[in-house]
């Protein structure tokens, strides 16, 4: 009786060791390489490259579809309809390193042609883009407050909507005083 309990306590003693010597190990082939995930809003039309930051060959990729790399560090590149999306990721051994590129949309603000317009991230005092009112322009989705100042004079829109693949459009018109 004394033998059995012996084998079962060091049995249950030594169970959790035992056990973590078990866990699988990647060989060491499949630990040179990981993966890249790339996936962007458009993915039938949105054009992915790949480039090793040490120097290598680039690679045109599919958004969506993994991608077996050597470890290291590279340079994701998405090519949308008339932006582009640039981000540094680093590979690890046996690892999925994903990316995901935010949708982008459009704001266009009708003023008059001397006014100025500025975005800021919506609730802070961050400044996102500044630009004239005769041009179209991408930004990421999210909320912003937009500043349309003329003269003296500016009006606030505040948490203007940018949806990914749409345009918004914010009016402003300033009186003339007499």
């Amino acid at each position: 009786m004394r033998f059995w309990f012996r084998i079962v306590f060091l049995a249950v003693c030594l169970l959790p060791f035992s056990a973590q010597a078990l866990d699988p190990i990647a060989p060491i082939s499949e630990r040179k390489f990981g993966i890249i995930y790339v996936k962007t809003p458009q993915p039938g039309s949105d054009m992915v490259t790949v480039i090793p930051v040490g120097g290598g060959k680039s690679m045109k990729v599919a958004s969506e579809k993994e991608v077996k790399v050597p470890v290291g560090n590279y340079e994701v590149t998405v090519q949308m309809q008339e932006y582009q999306y640039q981000n540094q990721v680093a590979v690890t051994g046996t690892e999925r390193t994903e990316v995901i590129v935010p949708g982008y949309g459009n704001l266009k603000v009708t003023a008059p042609k001397d006014a100025s317009i500025e975005v800021f991230k919506s609730g802070t005092q961050s400044l996102v883009a500044k630009f004239p009112p005769s041009k179209l322009k991408v930004l990421p989705a999210g909320y912003y407050d937009v500043q349309i100042s003329l003269g003296g004079s500016s009006v606030m829109s505040n948490d203007v909507w940018i949806v990914t693949n749409t345009t918004r459009e914010v009016e402003a018109s300033f009186s003339k005083k007499n």
